[in-house]
């Protein structure tokens, strides 16, 4: 659910930002990202509703095995190269920081930015 409706909205709406809607082209921003919290909130109600399973799984394996999913190894990786160590709630912020900037963030801001710098060519 989480790729399917994150890359769904990601693809085209860049393009219609800049080429469509360019007037509005800000407006684009706080509608795909309201679109991301939305598909994160109905991917982990359906994960709660998993009958494969039969029982729900709680919010922290979710967060880490759905929501994180393939770049949590490497933040951990990155984290226990650390000389010093993390405290609980500093290694939890930094986890979600890294995570998602890597994940979310990032894949979205460089999208977006190629495709307004073709609107400018």
């Amino acid at each position: 659910m989480l790729v399917v409706g994150y890359f769904g909205a990601l693809v085209p709406m860049p393009w219609l930002q800049y080429f469509t809607f360019n007037e509005y082209s800000v407006h684009g921003l706080w509608t795909f990202w309201l679109w991301f919290l939305l598909v994160t909130l109905y991917s982990y109600t359906l994960s709660q509703k998993n009958e494969d399973v039969g029982k729900a799984i709680t919010f922290m394996q979710w967060y880490e095995d759905i929501f994180f999913a393939g770049v949590k190894p490497i933040c951990s990786h990155m984290c226990s190269l650390r000389e010093k160590l993390w405290s609980r709630s500093g290694y939890r912020l930094f986890q979600f920081w890294f995570c998602f900037s890597i994940k979310y963030a990032f894949p979205w801001s460089m999208y977006t930015l190629l495709v307004s710098n073709l609107e400018y060519d």
